[in-house]
């Protein structure tokens, strides 16, 4: 039977949210971000997706105790 863990966390760079919004308004911030991740832009909701089916799915199962981490790549550079 699959599982679906309440707990299971994201960190990520999303353009939907409003936490971003002054950063992406401001050009010099923004260009110096966006040349930080290494993905180049900002993520979109669908990016968030895959993990989320995968958190869904039983291929998740065993997995524990950990942050899934969506940005592009910023967390990695």
């Amino acid at each position: 039977m699959p599982w679906f863990r309440p707990f299971s966390a994201f960190r990520s760079l999303v353009r939907f949210s409003d936490n971003t919004a002054a950063l992406q308004a401001d050009p010099v911030r923004n260009a110096q971000i966006l040349a930080r991740i290494p993905a180049g832009r900002w993520g979109k909701p669908e990016d968030l997706a895959g993990a989320l089916i995968f958190l869904s799915s039983s291929a998740s199962n065993y997995v524990n105790g950990t942050i899934l981490t969506v940005d592009g790549g910023w967390r990695g550079r």
